[in-house]
């Protein structure tokens, strides 16, 4: 048993108040002497009324980032095989400690609950996925590409400045809103999850996002199709839902030659987003969108922001540094090692090998399937409207030699996931 499950920790989620459009409630945290009570609320922008289950299910998901609870409750009418696998699902989160999840044994009128008939839900085949959007460079290409899948985005109601940069860039797409000041709740909150209240609305059963070949749930997944590799669920029977990343067979470079090709005049706003000035991810985002508009021929309609005060180690996160062997190849050392440390060994390896790393700009046909299979002609054909193509022989073997020069730093590079990177 941890230190943390040896203090008598308690939550409870109360007074809750629920119309269309609008849930409230009142969180009580109670670790030790200190309790913390606080008033949180989801507004939609459709009149969306969750179900309790899916209420209790999105806040306790909404836990994974804080300490382990001994008893959860929510004061919540849930059916008896719902409780059971919420509280199934938390004790199984959190295996060598002594938890429960328990429900309101009290009639459902006790809650200040408004009555209201049901809206028809969208039918599931014309709406099976979301799209669950941010405005930044990935998500605005993901929705390039997936063009009738409909956009959510979470406002978050706070003072956060970096919010305030994302809601520009996504504002004008008109998007369907959920916005919530649970922000602060914990360290980490998991979106989808939240995403997730307008299911039984909309009637979708997938929600999507923009998750490209860089990110670290890609090498966590091991690169899979997902037609062969299912990825997580957040959901229960009945209002089960699975996650899909369809933008895993693309790279950073791959998404800002999509928005160099069909939106070049939304870039700006869209970097804005990324990142506040002044970070690593903001000045590679600049530098890439100006390799970018190089090769297109396009007059550059953004400044280059200042790079971070102290340049990112090499040899400390692998699909950073895979990324900057092609900035290196475009843009030379100097720029390069404004933001990450270039060891003299990688400079001399990519400068004495006959590599054009034109990998960098196609995608790995090898991940397709994580598109769903429905929209995969559709999307193929977008990239390749935009001059994006899949590996030839020769990128593969490039991707082989990208492999070798890292692979000094990351010496167990093929006994990892990360393998399927570079493998045919």
């Amino acid at each position: 048993m941890n230190k943390t499950s040896m203090i008598e920790t308690h939550i409870r989620f109360t007074d809750f108040v629920t119309k269309p459009g609008t849930i409230s409630f009142t969180c009580h945290r109670k670790t030790g002497d200190e309790e913390i009570e606080k008033r949180y609320f989801f507004k939609f922008s459709v009149p969306a009324l969750p179900s309790n289950a899916t209420i209790s299910l999105v806040l306790l998901d909404c836990m994974k980032a804080l300490p382990v609870f001994r008893s959860v409750f929510f004061d919540l009418d849930v059916p008896t095989e719902i409780q059971g696998i919420l509280d199934r699902m938390y004790q199984e989160r959190h295996p060598n400690d002594r938890c429960s999840v328990s429900f309101s044994d009290e009639p459902r009128k006790r809650m200040r609950f408004i009555p209201w008939q049901k809206r028809p839900r969208v039918p599931a085949r014309q709406y099976p996925y979301i799209l669950l959007f941010s405005g930044g460079i990935d998500s605005l290409a993901s929705h390039y590409l997936y063009q009738d899948v409909p956009l959510v985005s979470i406002v978050w109601e706070s003072r956060d400045k970096g919010y305030d940069r994302e809601h520009r860039a996504f504002k004008d797409y008109n998007p369907i809103t959920i916005s919530t000041n649970i922000r602060r709740f914990a360290r980490v909150l998991h979106m989808p999850s939240i995403a997730l209240l307008l299911q039984e609305y909309l009637g979708f059963k997938h929600i999507v996002y923009g998750d490209i070949f860089e990110t670290p749930s890609a090498a966590i997944r091991n690169m899979q199709p997902f037609t062969r590799h299912p990825s997580s669920s957040v959901g229960l029977n009945g209002i089960a839902h699975a996650e899909k990343h369809p933008m895993h067979y693309a790279n950073e470079v791959v998404t800002m030659m999509l928005l160099a090709h069909y939106c070049p005049e939304k870039i700006p706003i869209s970097l804005e987003s990324c990142a506040a000035e002044g970070t690593e991810k903001r000045y590679r985002k600049d530098l890439l969108a100006k390799i970018t508009f190089q090769k297109y021929g396009l007059a550059q309609n953004f400044e280059i922001t200042r790079p971070p005060d102290t340049p990112s180690p090499f040899g400390t996160h692998i699909l950073a540094d895979y990324l900057s062997l092609y900035m290196f190849k475009k843009l030379g050392a100097d720029l390069v090692s404004s933001y990450i440390t270039l060891p003299p060994d990688v400079i001399r390896a990519i400068s004495d090998k006959d590599l054009s790393l034109q990998c960098y700009e196609k995608y790995n046909s090898n991940l397709i399937g994580c598109i769903p299979e429905g929209m995969r002609p559709s999307v193929l054909a977008r990239l390749s409207l935009a001059g994006i193509e899949p590996f030839s022989e020769r990128d593969w073997f490039e991707q082989r030699e990208i492999a070798r020069i890292l692979e000094p730093w990351y010496p167990k590079i093929n006994e990892t996931s990360y393998v399927q990177l570079f493998k045919p």
